[in-house]
């Protein structure tokens, strides 16, 4: 680690150039995977944010430091930090090339770090522009429905800087980036249950029961919060519980019970 530290820190101390071309390079939030209806809903299934790296000047970067900081909006909200990478070029352009976390507990404020420099690889391509990197999340815990969760970009330790180096020819900018990024979290059962299919407006509608019929009979996707089809509380969704939201819907039945 302290030799890594030396190599990339020696890499690093490059002559700063004008901020001219700092449009030219840029870190940016491609997509997110996971999400329902724009949102991110309590669950066990992951939210990945994928992030595109952009390289438009004609000269490879020959090294970078960009950290990445995941937190709340409000002291209850809690995560799952589970994977956070680069694609297998990483490591081709840089060596080296490594992932720096910084108290990934899911509370407070994660930092993610990713850097790496040129001192026996190739550099990033002129013209660069893929998706690259990406963290792995879950929000699991039902308290941080209502608020929201960001991710955003920081400085990590030892370098403190947010930037790409191209040489001393070119020097090093900070690559623009298109954040914060903050998503509404909300949990799918709120309320009574019946919202199987976690629509954000959390209506009880006939897709609601397409969904259970389709898990139970086709071998559709289950519910990603269970509870919101087990009217019956035994930790389960059966035909009972199919039972008992068409009797609600068509026949005038009991509404759900309340969620857990």
């Amino acid at each position: 680690m302290i030799k890594t530290t030396i190599l990339l820190t020696a890499v690093l101390l490059l002559i700063v150039a004008p901020a001219s071309a700092q449009e030219e390079c840029a870190v940016s939030l491609d997509h997110v995977d996971g999400l329902v209806g724009g949102a991110i809903p309590v669950s066990s299934d992951t939210i990945t944010y994928w992030i595109r790296l952009t390289n438009n000047l004609v000269v490879k970067v020959k090294a970078m430091t960009n950290g990445f900081e995941i937190s709340g909006s409000d002291p209850a909200v809690s995560w799952n930090v589970v994977e956070y990478d680069g694609h297998p070029w990483m490591s081709d352009f840089f060596d080296p090339w490594g992932m720096y976390p910084f108290s990934v507990d899911g509370t407070g404020a994660d930092t993610i770090g990713y850097a790496g420099s040129v001192v026996v690889a190739i550099g990033m391509p002129a013209l660069w522009d893929e998706v690259s990197l990406w963290i792995k999340l879950t929000v699991t815990d039902p308290q941080s429905a209502g608020h929201q969760l960001c991710l955003d970009s920081c400085y990590f330790p030892p370098w403190g800087d947010w930037m790409w180096y191209y040489g001393s020819a070119i020097g090093s900018f900070e690559p623009d980036w298109d954040g914060p990024h903050c998503y509404d979290i909300y949990s799918c059962c709120e309320g009574m249950r019946g919202n199987i299919d976690c629509d954000p407006t959390g209506e009880i509608t006939v897709s609601d029961l397409v969904y259970l019929v389709s898990f139970m009979f086709s071998g559709g996707p289950a519910p990603l919060d269970m509870a919101t089809a087990d009217f019956g509380d035994d930790g389960s969704a059966d035909i009972t519980d199919l039972i008992y939201i068409v009797e609600y819907m068509f026949r005038d039945g009991p509404p759900p019970p309340a969620c857990p």
